[in-house]
């Protein structure tokens, strides 16, 4: 764990004063205050974001959560989620690359997502963790699984290689815990959305006719189911950009490139901390104006 503001070489101090202006540079554009996550959602990350705010004198009523992650694990996407919003009343998540799996289910409880044509979200697939650190997708295990047990049930039954598989590798505890987190993800979609991100949808775009409760959760299942098909994603690192997510997800997006000093404070900003962080041999990190905390050891 490492203090941002700790006495570095003098390179260093000027790289840390440019982010910690920029960062005031992006509250003060988009009128809130910044937290910017790197890594994976594992514990204790729930934690140190809750100590993050915490820490903060002075709030405004927004937060600005810049996300990169690979994904990781919904029960701390939920505390994170009840910890934002005890601290703030608006809560918009700002992805300049890449947020899946679980990052997509954070990054559907905000007011609102800015992306832009290179940013992608993921299908809602959870992971867990193996012995030995790596990260699964629960999607492919149940997957696979249901694919060896409608072959045992078919005509040619299955080689003595997928009956060893099928009986050592899997396990039905993990599988059902696999099925629950799964369901769960889209649980958490279809409450999120409606409380959040459609609570200001009055009126459809087309025809501006007026939207009601039945409207904005049946818009919010749609989406949660669209997203957790494996159907349609077939991979759990499918990135899905702002072009489909809007176009096929019928999810909105704000598009960062709208406007021009948007742009430039959330590309400076974002641009600056993760130079510095590649340059420190910074795996992950978590930052808000002045503090760069380091999560996690080598992934």
């Amino acid at each position: 764990m490492t203090d941002f503001d700790l006495p570095l070489t003098s390179a260093n101090d000027v790289l840390t004063s440019l982010i910690r202006k920029s960062a005031e540079t992006l509250e003060e554009v988009l009128g809130g205050d910044v937290l910017s996550y790197s890594g994976p959602i594992l514990p204790p990350i729930d934690e140190m974001i809750r100590d993050a705010l915490e820490a903060r004198n002075e709030k405004r009523q927004k937060l600005l959560f810049v996300l990169q992650t690979p994904g990781g694990f919904l029960e701390p996407v939920i505390r994170i989620v009840e910890t934002t919003r005890h601290h703030y009343k608006y809560v918009e998540f700002i992805v300049p690359d890449h947020a899946f799996s679980a990052g997509t289910v954070l990054a559907l409880s905000g007011d609102e997502i800015y992306m832009d044509y290179f940013s992608v979200l993921g299908p809602t697939d959870p992971q867990d963790e193996l012995p030995n650190g790596r990260l699964i997708p629960a999607w492919g295990y149940i997957e696979r699984y249901d694919d060896l047990i409608a072959k045992s049930a078919g005509e040619g039954g299955l080689t003595q290689a997928e009956l060893a598989v099928l009986i050592n590798c899997f396990d039905q505890g993990r599988l059902q815990a696999y099925q629950h987190a799964r369901d769960l993800a889209k649980t958490l979609l279809k409450e999120w959305l409606p409380k959040y991100k459609f609570k200001d949808w009055v009126k459809t775009e087309t025809k501006g006719l007026p939207v009601d409760d039945d409207m904005r959760q049946a818009r919010a299942d749609s989406i949660a189911d669209k997203l957790s098909d494996t159907g349609t994603w077939h991979s759990h690192g499918r990135g899905i950009c702002k072009e489909i997510l809007e176009r096929d997800v019928n999810l909105k997006i704000k598009d960062i490139e709208e406007d021009p000093k948007a742009k430039d404070a959330i590309r400076n900003f974002n641009g600056l901390l993760v130079d510095f962080a590649g340059k420190m041999g910074y795996p992950t990190f978590l930052y808000t104006p002045g503090r760069l905390k380091i999560p996690f050891g080598p992934m």
